[in-house]
């Protein structure tokens, strides 16, 4: 077992009192406590339990005075406007009992340092692991083994609520002082790992969790070693910037690097590299034949006790390193270069390799384009082609100068590349010089001949996605401290983009919200209750990423290729309840009748719209881990759908609709949009029919048998009744002509820069049967 069961330790342990601040609860304010936590994601039981570990340490005062400064920041906006739902970036009730009480506080703080530096799964995981082990010693304060579900929902927590402190600075410096012992971790990565240097053993975390405590309850009595240096940047800002012990990292390939007083280090870390003579070093193989423990240990240097490797080797903890959006693609950069062998940070390969992908961003998002509503099995010439290169250039350049921060990036030079580049394939594009020059000297006999030239390759598409990526972002000013992991799960994605061909790449609808909820979370991919269509809101680490569509407003105003990036937890304003997902509710039955062709008279028509949305009302709920949302409209029609039946009053039909935002934006995304024409604000009535076109009053897509090539929708400037329309076009197979085996109508949005007359025409002017939102 890790732990002895010594009545000394048992006696030390006992003595270790947590500095608790006078705060009293009377029962009334220790339910509605109770009843807040739960409502934020956390549990009660859970903090008390882990703050009866955590809890016991003495934190540094000028770190706390930060930390406290950090995350009391009050920050809370609607989601959109007259929304129920906020985005609240302010103290929740985890942070604010903990503002209160230096206890709770010194339990969070190391929590999230926890967070930032591990993948919370597998971290709640080894908490778990580890409050089971210190149960079965019966070491005082030990609780009975907790839930993983209602751990992990806790972490997830503290994380959020304290995602404005910038651990990254703290362990940027850390970095710099062990800069070569970092590197020498670097070279060891494989594929999608995280240095070892950034994340604990599950067996380092079990005995730090006590052996800090006691160093901290008898500084002249005992002291730490660690005999093997992973996880040594969290271990020193454990026990050095958070509880004030003296740390020195010894024998480093930085020399011995002490940080508090050298002459008597309270923890050790010893590099041990020249403790094993004869063996190559490696990681793996060293682990194996020399696991690396923790030791408590008396003035004298007697072993008191040691925390060695757990017998269940099922529990591991993941690393994760983090890292700023600002700067993000150079780190990003550096990190890779760096794997195979040490690049200066003066190096003008980083700079040229960040132009070059740059350059290949901007010529690669002109190949990208929206699918249409429905698939046509061959293409004609006059299909349009929606390509992203509608974005504003200066978007990218944005997104380029936001990620390589630090890097010169040369814009002549990228148009320079940029007109090389046209018409020919990445692997056949001339490569800088700098980049050529690292190729030749990486050739290894023992490799294949193009390895260094297939890293390059990869490394300019995973740059060149994240300059796509966060072009995509509104406000991107506004997201420099969005933490970001180093080591994402991109590549996979990217390959499959990025695939090396001329052809136009069509993308689907979620794509830019799901990659950067992946560069926010690793395990997102595997953390989905509800259809994809369906989201529109995820949250992670305190940061809420949800697409420019959402709110109250005419789609033909909405750039659906932007997405938001706010810091903030999805919030009801009513009950205080947190989630980190927001989703379309379920579909409700509607009456709504299916819309009704008109007779044109004279092959003429005047643009109007033909219904009234009276009311629009938004329904709420909650699940586990998510909001749903609905929202019902209530609809008149306010012109005859035929004749007025003989002694009959008139019928005008009323009805209600029920949507969202999910299948909205997905429905958007694949609806074409009119380009601005010579008279936008021109409004003629009557306007001429004198093409194959019919109108039609209703709010869904019209049968695709019934005559006309172009229907018309009568909804002119009525944003809700457009927007019904567009949420509608999903899930409408129906209306697929089997027998003739002919694709339903595709779909033509009017935008605000173009006019009545010139929309209809341009959907007239393509192939096919067309329906127009006016």
């Amino acid at each position: 077992m890790p732990f002895g069961t010594q009545f000394s330790f048992t006696l030390e342990l006992a003595k270790i009192l947590p500095v608790r601040s006078v705060v009293t609860y009377t029962t009334d304010t220790l339910v509605q406590l109770v009843r807040s936590l739960k409502a934020s994601g956390s549990d009660f039981l859970i903090e008390e339990d882990l703050a009866s570990i955590f809890g016991r340490g003495m934190i540094v005062p000028a770190f706390e005075d930060s930390f406290r400064a950090a995350v009391k920041i009050d920050s809370v906006f609607p989601l959109y406007n007259e929304s129920e739902i906020l985005l609240n970036a302010s103290p929740g009730p985890t942070v604010r009992r903990a503002l209160k009480d230096r206890y709770y506080m010194a339990s969070i703080i190391q929590l999230s340092l926890l967070t930032w530096s591990h993948e919370k799964r597998s971290l709640a995981e080894a908490l778990v692991e580890c409050m089971r082990i210190r149960c079965e010693e019966q070491l005082p304060g030990s609780a009975p083994q907790p839930g993983y579900a209602d751990i992990l929902r806790t972490l997830e927590v503290c994380s959020s609520q304290t995602s404005h402190f910038h651990w990254d600075a703290i362990v940027m410096g850390v970095k710099q002082r062990l800069e070569r012992s970092y590197q020498f971790f670097e070279c060891e990565l494989q594929v999608d790992q995280c240095n070892a240097a950034i994340y604990l053993p599950v067996h380092i975390l079990l005995g730090a969790m006590d052996y800090f405590y006691m160093v901290q309850r008898f500084p002249e009595d005992r002291f730490i070693m660690v005999d093997r240096p992973r996880g040594m940047i969290p271990l020193t800002i454990w026990a050095h910037f958070i509880l004030g012990l003296s740390v020195l990292v010894e024998g480093t390939p930085d020399g011995n690097v002490t940080f508090g007083d050298c002459h008597r280090p309270q923890v050790i870390i010893k590099w041990n590299v020249k403790d094993f003579p004869g063996i190559q070093w490696s990681n793996s193989q060293v682990d194996d034949q020399y696991p690396q423990a923790m030791y408590l240990l008396d003035s004298h240097r007697e072993v008191l006790l040691q925390s060695h490797r757990i017998d269940n080797k099922i529990v591991r903890i993941d690393g994760q390193e983090r890292h700023r959006l600002h700067g993000y693609g150079s780190a990003f950069l550096q990190r890779q270069y760096c794997k195979t062998q040490f690049v200066a940070n003066d190096s003008p390969l980083y700079s040229e390799t960040a132009n070059f992908a740059v350059s290949y961003a901007i010529a690669f998002s002109r190949r990208i384009l929206h699918p249409l509503l429905f698939a046509v099995r061959r293409p004609e010439p006059t299909m349009p082609k929606q390509h992203h290169h509608d974005i504003e250039i200066w978007r990218l350049y944005q997104s380029a100068e936001m990620l390589f921060a630090g890097l010169r990036l040369d814009k002549q030079r990228i148009s320079d590349a940029l007109q090389d580049m046209n018409g020919m394939k990445l692997v056949d594009i001339p490569l800088p010089s700098a980049i050529r020059v690292w190729i030749d000297t990486n050739q290894d006999d023992e490799l294949p001949k193009n390895r260094p030239r297939d890293f390059i390759f990869q490394l300019v598409r995973e740059l060149s996605s994240l300059v796509l990526i966060f072009s995509r972002v509104e406000d991107l000013e506004k997201c420099t401290d969005l933490p970001l992991l180093i080591e994402s799960s991109l590549s996979s994605t990217v390959s499959a983009m990025f695939q090396d061909t001329l052809d136009d790449v069509p993308i689907e609808h979620n794509i830019w919200m799901r990659l950067i909820v992946r560069l926010l979370d690793s395990a997102a991919e595997d953390d989905h209750s509800s259809e994809p269509d369906t989201t529109f809101l995820e949250s992670r680490n305190g940061w809420s990423v949800f697409y420019a569509s959402v709110g109250d407003h005419d789609p033909g105003r909405v750039n659906c290729d932007l997405i938001c990036i706010r810091p903030g937890v999805p919030t009801s304003s009513k009950t205080d309840e947190r989630k980190r997902r927001i989703v379309d509710a379920p579909g409700v039955y509607s009456n709504e009748p299916k819309p009704k062709g008109l007779s044109n008279n004279k092959h003429v028509y005047s643009p109007r719209s033909a219904v009234k949305i009276s009311r629009r009302v938004e329904h709420w709920t909650s699940k586990e881990n998510e909001f749903c949302l609905s929202i019902r409209f209530d609809v008149e029609e306010t012109e005859p759908r035929g004749p007025k039946p003989v002694g009959s009053l008139q019928n005008f039909p009323h009805y209600s609709l029920y949507a969202s935002y999910g299948r909205f934006h997905a429905a958007l995304w694949r609806t074409v949009k009119t380009k601005q024409c010579p008279h936008p604000g021109r409004v003629v009535a009557p306007v001429p029919l004198d093409i194959d076109a019919r109108t039609y009053i209703g709010l869904q897509m019209t049968p695709a048998l019934e005559e006309g090539r172009i229907h018309i929708l009568l909804v002119r400037d009525n944003p809700r009744a457009r927007w019904l329309v567009v949420q509608s076009l999903l899930g409408r197979e129906h209306h697929f002509n089997r027998s003739s085996r002919e694709p339903p109508r595709q779909v033509m949005l009017r935008c605000v820069s173009c006019c009545d007359d010139c929309a209809v025409k341009a959907a007239a002017a393509l192939s096919g049967d067309w329906l127009v939102i006016l």
